[in-house]
Formats: C-alpha cells, sequence, structure tokens
C-alpha cells in the first residue's frame, strides 16, 4: 500500500516530492493445535502439523518443527530453520520404544516466525506382539470355558484391551464375541449368548490392542460345542487266545461312536496306559489318535520289558474332537496264559456218603502259579452237564 502527502494554504496545495509504501500486515499467529502423531513403529513417530490459517495476511513460507529428546531436554528443530520448507508431515526414526518425545512448531511469513504452538507429547510405540492362541479349558454340551495369557511385549505401550473372535464350521468368517469384556483372561462363552451350535466345531481368536492400534491375531484354537467321551467300562482285559508267554494283546471296549444326541461327537481314537511298577506311574503305552477302530493293543516283552509271571495294571480312555476322556477303571492283568496238561482226578476212596479224590498240579503253569481249583461234577443223568462243587479249593 501507498500513501502521499499534500500541503495546503490559502495559495494552494502541493503534493509530497514521493510516495511512502508500507505493508499492512504482520507475522501469523502461534498455532492453537499441537502437532498430531500419524503413525508409530517401535522406533520411529510420523508426525503432521496442523494447518496454520491465521497467516498474518501473508503467504506462509516455511513451519518449523522442533522435539526434545525424551528425557525433557533442550528442543532442536527436526528440519532446519534456513529452509524448512513447508512440509506438514514428519518421519522421525531413531528413537527409543516407550520414550515420551515432546514436539511443537511454528510458522512464518515475510515478516517473520510465529510464536509456537501447544506442546504435544507423543509415545514412541508400536502394536502388541500377536497373543499366544487360546486355550480350550473345558468344554460340555452347553458352553465352552477359553484362558488367554497376556501378551509378551505390549509394543512400548500398555495393554488396553483384548478382542477375540469366533467362528463355527459352517462359515469362514470370524465376528466379534459381545460377550467378552475385553480384559479378563478366561472367558466361557454359552450356547445361547453366544449363538454357539450344539455338536459343531467353533473357531477362536485373539489379538491385543494398544494406544497404538491391534496386533495380529493369534493362531486358531477350536473347540466342539460337545462333552468329552465318556469313561470306558469295563476296564481293559486280556485276549487268552491271542496272547504268549512273551505278549498279552490288551482289549478296550468301544466308546460312544454314534451320536445319541446332537451334542455327542464320534470317538476319533483311543489311548492305553500301564503301570510298570505297579506303583501308580502309569505311561502312555498306546496312542491311537485318529484311530478310532483300533482297540487292542499288544504289549510285548521286547518293547516294554514285561517278565512272566509279574502284574500289570492297564487302563484305557477314548478320545474325540475336544480331548481325552476320563480314565477306565483299573484292570490288573497277568502275563501269562491259562494252565494247560493237567490231567484228570484220580479217585482215592469212597463210602456210602463221602467220595475222596486227588490230582496232580497242571504240568504247565504258563508263567503264573495256580492260585485255586474248581472241582466239577456231572447231574448223575448221563448229560454231561456240570456243576462247582463246594468252593474254592486252595492248591
Amino acid at each position: 500500500m501507498r500513501f502521499t502527502l499534500e500541503a495546503l494554504n490559502s495559495e494552494g496545495a502541493t503534493l509530497s516530492t514521493g510516495f511512502l509504501s508500507a505493508l499492512v500486515a504482520s507475522v501469523p499467529e502461534a498455532p492453537e493445535a499441537a502437532p498430531v502423531r500419524l503413525a508409530s513403529t517401535r522406533d520411529s513417530l510420523t508426525v503432521e502439523l496442523p494447518t496454520v490459517t491465521a497467516d498474518g495476511g501473508l503467504t506462509l513460507e516455511a513451519y518449523e518443527l522442533v522435539m526434545d529428546d525424551g528425557s525433557r531436554g533442550e528442543y532442536r528443530p527436526v528440519n532446519t530453520s534456513d529452509q524448512p520448507g513447508l512440509q506438514r508431515t514428519h518421519s522421525i526414526s531413531n528413537l527409543t520404544n516407550g520414550l515420551v518425545y515432546r514436539f511443537k512448531y511454528r510458522a512464518r511469513n515475510s515478516q517473520g516466525w510465529s510464536g509456537y504452538s501447544p506442546v504435544a507429547s507423543l509415545l514412541v510405540a508400536g502394536v502388541p506382539t500377536r497373543p499366544a492362541r487360546p486355550v480350550v479349558l473345558s468344554t460340555s454340551a452347553s458352553e465352552i470355558v477359553l484362558k488367554f495369557r497376556e501378551v509378551s511385549d505390549n509394543g512400548g505401550s500398555p495393554i488396553l484391551s483384548y478382542a477375540l473372535e469366533a467362528r463355527d464350521e459352517t462359515t469362514t468368517t470370524f465376528s466379534s464375541v459381545e460377550t467378552y469384556d475385553g480384559e479378563s483372561m478366561t472367558h466361557t462363552l454359552e450356547e445361547v449368548a453366544d449363538s454357539l451350535a450344539v455338536g459343531k466345531i467353533h473357531y477362536f481368536r485373539l489379538k491385543a490392542i494398544n494406544d497404538v492400534g491391534g496386533s495380529e491375531f493369534s493362531d486358531v484354537a477350536s473347540a466342539a460345542l460337545a462333552p468329552l467321551p465318556a469313561q470306558l467300562t469295563p476296564a481293559p482285559w486280556v485276549d487268552l487266545v491271542e496272547s504268549s508267554l512273551s505278549s498279552m494283546l490288551v482289549r478296550w471296549s468301544a466308546g460312544v461312536t454314534v451320536p445319541s444326541s446332537p451334542a455327542v461327537i464320534g470317538v476319533t481314537g483311543y489311548r492305553l496306559y500301564m503301570d510298570g511298577g505297579n506303583d501308580g506311574s502309569y505311561r502312555l503305552v498306546y496312542e491311537g489318535a485318529n484311530r478310532p477302530g483300533v482297540q487292542a493293543f499288544r504289549v510285548t516283552a521286547l518293547d516294554l520289558g514285561i517278565l512272566p509271571g509279574r502284574a500289570y495294571r492297564f487302563r484305557a480312555s477314548a478320545l474325540n474332537y475336544n480331548g481325552e476322556g476320563a480314565l477306565s477303571d483299573e484292570a490288573t492283568l497277568y502275563m501269562c496264559l491259562p494252565p494247560r496238561d493237567f490231567p484228570a482226578p484220580e479217585y482215592v476212596s469212597s463210602t456210602e456218603t463221602t467220595l475222596t479224590l486227588k490230582w496232580a498240579a497242571p504240568r504247565v503253569s504258563n508263567g503264573c502259579p495256580v492260585y485255586k481249583y474248581q472241582l466239577f461234577r456231572d447231574t448223575g443223568a448221563g448229560d454231561a452237564v456240570t456243576v462247582q462243587e463246594g468252593g474254592d479249593i486252595e492248591p
């Protein structure tokens, strides 16, 4: 804007000999908003400067962003003040995870620099590491209980919440579990409240959330809305026909394989445990996962060191998709066969009311001592039907 001056007296007027040029403007006003964090990693920040509209009446020429050292030290420019430019987005790397850095900025026009904006305290952090796979604690026909573990690394920022998602076997799309509170390390999903399908397999995944964002989802856990297999009954037994003095074939009953209700799922296999020392320390001797048709296992002296004449204890269990059912009752089985080469009883004497007999021990005990005898007689009617005579007889 230009100015000139005119002087007047009674004789007339005279203009000044030149013009005054003056700019009606000022430096920009200090920004009202603080810098904003656009993104963060474990060692970097991306910061954006809000636009300054109070430019003092002139075109802005530059912004300057300054920051401290994360320990409340002196501010230093992020870009140089000589030629800072109008860049409003800045990426700063080589920062320390978990520290809070202070930022502020100012604007410049041809008249000079504005004052500084309010200070922004920005945390350097990344997203948390992915959580561990959820653990299925228990299942039934009406609920599934899950357990979670806290993430090992929060990314430098406290965990704000966890998000749980689920789907069933009829879809590939996960949905949020709205009944989960986002904090508890266990959660029970119920058939009605969580729209679970009885007898169907359900899949679960978890992610951790902090101030920066959400982690990757955990590996997927799965469980059927169904109970574990029922306890096998009776206890395991020895198939004497298929056994020998060096091995015994142990058999067990089949679990429920045909669903009797929507909540009963098929047996997928069996396990057999043996107590080799009769001290209660059972060990797994047969793992039959995914082999539901196998209901026997041959225990051999070569593989398991069993000895003829010794007693061994066995328990069996059934498996389904959810895991292992209760162990069967305990069976004490002997590593031997029935005695053989046993001659007929011999006549000793008789009276009108008594008959005395004797017999020799079996020529072959087959690994186990004889612990009792049973004496049988026929009915006397010539039909060869026998009945036990008295009780057990000690050898």
